[in-house]
């Protein structure tokens, strides 16, 4: 009883802190810098130039969840649809208050200055990736259009969730370019080639968003495997494990070239050691090895060291 009390507690502040900073990404970065950053917040964004305020900013996002919420309920798993309304309740209130509170120092204004608007799309790009690693590690989402994809995906498998959202995203992006385009002053659209400025900052922020998000997920997990075919495998072996301190898997093998019996060594370490590995390797002529990297690291990897 106790560990599920303290898994709820430890899981709704990660839900809370993701949401604020997934709320600072939109109002302090995104919000006042004309550009949208895609998904739900990012039609907010768009209105909220329209309207000319951010202050509806916050009740806007949950209104347009609200229905995606009920479709997360009704299809998806209740997990998964009750920490993701979590989420978005957060950031709808998140985004209700900064207005209340700001007097000026909450948003990175650009001012129109080319560079500063890279500045935002950067900063809240790598504010937004850290926020939705730590909702996608409790198995939640920011809502939008990860629902949409999810929801889709559940009814046809075939269905690719990550294309989905980045065709959805797109659009947005690409109607954005339509819409910053229009001088609210002088009540016309102006299109050239500040058109085309949305469009890369909004692609920036995705990037660097997405990038984040992997190397908090996965960055420290990252390593990479080898795949070698020798001769001399008992001493290839004993070599690596002695100095790299990692567990070799040897597999019997055909040089069908040849149709010389060989054997292939299977290991991973981590990418310092690269250097290392191939020193090793040159001790044996004749060896053959590839490498590739490996993603995400399960299980005692380290044991060894």
């Amino acid at each position: 009883m106790k560990k599920k009390i303290f898994k709820y507690v430890k899981e709704g502040i990660i839900l809370v802190v993701s949401a604020f900073l997934f709320a600072v990404s939109i109002y302090s970065f995104v919000f006042g810098n004309d550009f949208t950053n895609g998904g739900v917040s990012g039609i907010v964004a768009m209105i909220n130039y329209l309207i000319r305020t951010d202050k509806f900013g916050g009740y806007i996002n949950l209104a347009m969840n609200v229905p995606l919420i009920i479709l997360s309920f009704v299809g998806l798993s209740r997990e998964f649809a009750i920490k993701t309304s979590v989420h978005i309740l957060f950031v709808s209130a998140f985004l209700s208050l900064f207005p209340l509170i700001d007097n000026g120092s909450l948003q990175f204004s650009s001012g129109g200055d080319v560079g500063k608007s890279v500045i935002a799309a950067l900063g809240g790009g790598a504010v937004s990736g850290v926020a939705l690693a730590l909702v996608l590690g409790i198995r939640g989402s920011t809502g939008g259009a990860d629902i949409l994809g999810a929801f889709i995906q559940r009814k046809n498998p075939a269905f690719s969730v990550q294309w989905g959202i980045f065709i959805v995203n797109s659009a947005i992006i690409g109607i954005s370019a339509i819409v910053y385009s229009y001088n609210l002053d002088e009540g016309k659209f102006r299109f050239g080639m500040q058109s085309i400025q949305p469009i890369m900052l909004a692609l920036i922020f995705q990037f660097i968003s997405a990038r984040m998000c992997d190397v908090i997920t996965q960055g420290a997990k990252t390593a990479l495997k080898f795949e070698v075919i020798t001769d001399c495998s008992e001493e290839l072996s004993e070599e690596i494990l002695s100095t790299l301190k990692h567990g070799v898997t040897v597999v019997p093998a055909t040089g069908m070239y040849e149709h010389k019996e060989k054997s292939l060594l299977i290991c991973v370490v981590k990418k310092r050691q690269i250097q290392n590995f191939k020193d090793i390797l040159k001790k044996y002529p004749g060896t053959f090895a590839y490498v590739a990297s490996v993603s995400e690291i399960i299980g005692a990897f380290n044991s060894r060291t």
